[in-house]
């Protein structure tokens, strides 16, 4: 798999993660990111425990979205829209999701540590399925105006579309951190004076994918609640222990159909009818 996704980059038709770029801010090269960068590790001891004999059933690759089901469930990866710079030919995905699919779960998980891009995100999607059949969740989404009412300044981590009119109705003070160049947001080497003020932060599944999360990290207030949310946030207990975490799972009897549409380019939005929201409360 390694060479065939060295062989995609080598034509150019994805990119490398944003947290490449990103790395070249002095802000992300202290020793504190290196020891925040642990999570993730941490994440593949977790799954790997769990993913011991299991096998990988099938996989699926689109523009948007990619999926691996296992004998445990089936994991989704929500990719941004720089993911791909120019789309793979439907061949080439065909012949990777093949190869994906003969390796053992415990061989592919390990790889959410490597550097490929497109590696990583087909390992955090198995890692997704392994949470679906090992983590503790409840059918639901959390109720964000009650949320927004006992606090006092919300730090968001990526441009929450969906989030914002509810947000900015409820009159909390807001700071988005995003690293595109959108108006009225900031770039992530803020964070450092900005976040340890919020005493909210609400991250999006998808710094779990490109695996900025830990840049973060270190600069969360030691008291502030902080929410993972989005389809791809990995339902793992072992991050329960300092976060709640709200994502979405699909349901069962659904999978031919997800695998179809991911295949024809389907996001998020469109993914909905076969989707299911789900919680896990900080323990």
């Amino acid at each position: 798999m390694k060479n065939f996704c060295k062989k995609i980059a080598s034509h150019g038709l994805h990119k490398k993660r944003d947290s490449v770029a990103l790395n070249r801010v002095v802000f992300y090269t202290s020793s504190i990111m290196e020891k925040s960068a642990v999570i993730y590790a941490e994440l593949v001891q977790y799954a790997c425990h769990y993913a011991k004999k299991s096998s990988i059933k099938r996989c699926a690759l689109g523009e948007n979205c990619l999926a691996v089901e296992s004998d445990l469930g089936c994991g989704l990866a929500f990719l941004e829209r720089s993911f791909w710079g120019v789309m793979p030919s439907r061949n080439e995905l065909n012949a990777l999701e093949q190869e994906i699919s003969s390796m053992r779960l415990e061989t592919l998980i390990p790889k959410y540590l490597d550097d490929d891009a497109l590696t990583v995100a087909l390992a955090f999607a198995a890692i997704n399925s392994v949470c679906v059949a090992s983590s503790g969740y409840a059918p639901g989404e959390f109720a964000l105006r009650n949320i927004l009412d006992t606090h006092k300044r919300l730090g968001m981590v990526g441009f929450f579309c969906p989030l914002l009119p509810e947000v900015r109705a409820s009159g909390i003070d807001l700071e988005i951190f995003e690293l595109r160049d959108i108006a009225g947001t900031h770039r992530p080497q803020a964070a450092a004076e900005i976040m340890p003020h919020c005493d909210l932060v609400v991250f999006t599944g998808s710094t779990f994918v490109n695996k900025t999360f830990h840049f973060y990290q270190p600069y969360l207030a030691s008291g502030a609640d902080v929410y993972i949310l989005g389809p791809s946030t990995p339902l793992a207990s072992v991050l329960c222990k300092n976060f709640s975490l709200g994502g979405s799972l699909v349901r069962a009897e659904s999978e031919d159909d997800v695998f179809n549409a991911i295949r024809q380019g389907y996001n998020y939005r469109r993914l909905q009818p076969w989707l299911t929201k789900v919680v896990a409360y900080r323990v």
